[in-house]
């Protein structure tokens, strides 16, 4: 067990050198590029569906995250998030009762960039593949609608 971690270790640590060799791009016009680590951050806004017995119109409700990251080289980056605002829950026994509370979701992301690791970065490319990988939590709060329900 102890080999197979040293192993994984080893080979990421051999990627990243071999990714932060290839952190300078040449165009065909001669023109070359330079990585450079920066900050991003992503706004997005949208609508989501809560499963549940009610009527599905009745269960969808808004959503807005908030994230900020930093790309520390070519192909690795991190993205700390929170998503939230409303939801919706219900159930349809004799009537369709539905009951609306807040929520916020943190979450953490590690993001690797699969295209700029094994295939180099290139700043003039359409396409990236990338993975992601994280975890986060949801907090429901003034849910006064589903508690009067019981």
């Amino acid at each position: 067990m102890k080999f197979i971690k040293y192993l994984f270790v080893s080979l990421f640590l051999a990627a990243g050198m071999n990714a932060n060799a290839q952190a300078t791009y040449t165009a065909a016009d001669g023109t070359e590029y330079q990585f450079k680590k920066h900050a991003f951050l992503n706004l997005e806004g949208g609508a989501q569906y809560t499963l549940g017995e009610a009527k599905f119109g009745d269960l969808i409700s808004p959503n807005v995250q908030l994230g900020l990251g930093y790309q520390f080289n070519p192909w690795f980056a991190a993205r700390l998030q929170a998503n939230g605002w409303q939801s919706k829950g219900g159930f349809n026994t004799d009537i369709n009762t539905v009951y609306k509370y807040k929520y916020v979701a943190p979450g953490l992301d590690f993001m690797f960039n699969l295209s700029n690791l094994f295939c180099g970065w290139n700043p003039k490319r359409v396409f990236n593949l990338t993975a992601f990988l994280g975890g986060g939590a949801n907090f429901g709060f003034d849910n006064d609608e589903a508690v009067a329900l019981y």
